[in-house]
């Protein structure tokens, strides 16, 4: 692999999270295997855009960014790791989680690649659809909350609060990203 400069790397990586956060929604969409290693491929691809934006020295903030973008990776592909291993069956709220986030993913990794004003109202969607996704992993825990089967209401729960915790990943960045405009 060709030595990356950061902003190449913060981009792969980015685009990485997109990738898993698509594999995610699609798992809990209708679970099959190619989610599954897709999800588990994206993870590996996030974290060698980690290590090439770390040899490239970024900024602290550039650091700061790609520490969160490999956060919202891996618990991206955790919660569909997690929930294969459990057999969790097809989940709509899941899904509709899992889909917010990639959203919000795609937004971000096209705030990266623009400036002023464009980065501004792809941060701004980024976050919308971040905060949606944590909406939703409310709505989750309370069905689950309602579940009579307590092992996949777990399930389920644990897997909305990966999720939730990839959103929050993700709005760390869009934060790192949004102190440039200032």
């Amino acid at each position: 692999m060709r030595r990356l400069d950061a902003p190449a790397a913060l981009a792969g990586q980015a685009d990485t999270l997109s990738v898993v956060a698509a594999a995610a929604a699609r798992w809990f969409k209708k679970p099959a295997a190619a989610a599954v290693a897709s999800a588990r491929t994206a993870r590996l691809r996030a974290a060698g855009f980690r290590d090439e934006a770390v040899k490239a020295r970024p900024a602290p903030d550039g650091a700061d960014l790609s520490f969160a973008l490999r956060e919202a990776a891996e618990h991206a592909a955790a919660a569909v790791v997690e929930a294969a291993r459990q057999d969790l069956p097809h989940d709509k709220q899941l899904a509709s989680a899992a889909s917010a986030l990639a959203s919000a993913a795609k937004a971000l990794a096209g705030a990266l690649a623009a400036k002023g004003a464009a980065r501004a109202a792809a941060l701004v969607d980024a976050k919308r659809w971040a905060g949606e996704c944590e909406r939703l992993r409310r709505t989750t825990r309370a069905a689950a909350h309602e579940d009579s089967a307590f092992v996949a209401a777990l399930t389920r729960e644990k897997a909305a609060d990966r999720l939730s915790r990839a959103a929050e990943a993700l709005q760390r960045a869009a934060d790192v990203l949004g102190a440039d405009l200032s």
